[in-house]
């Protein structure tokens, strides 16, 4: 495999990982949103 061919095969699996990232974006924000009610709710908070 030349260097062209890894550069291209580098782009491609940066792409992919990107796309996978931005689909578990969502997901993250709304797992950290009820992650810090959560915490925030917490009898610790409460004295």
């Amino acid at each position: 495999m030349n260097s062209l061919e890894q550069a291209e095969d580098l782009k491609a699996f940066e792409r992919r990982l990107t796309e996978y990232i931005h689909c578990l974006q969502p997901a993250t924000g709304r797992w950290r949103s009820v992650l810090l009610h959560i915490i925030v709710e917490s009898p610790i908070f409460h004295h």
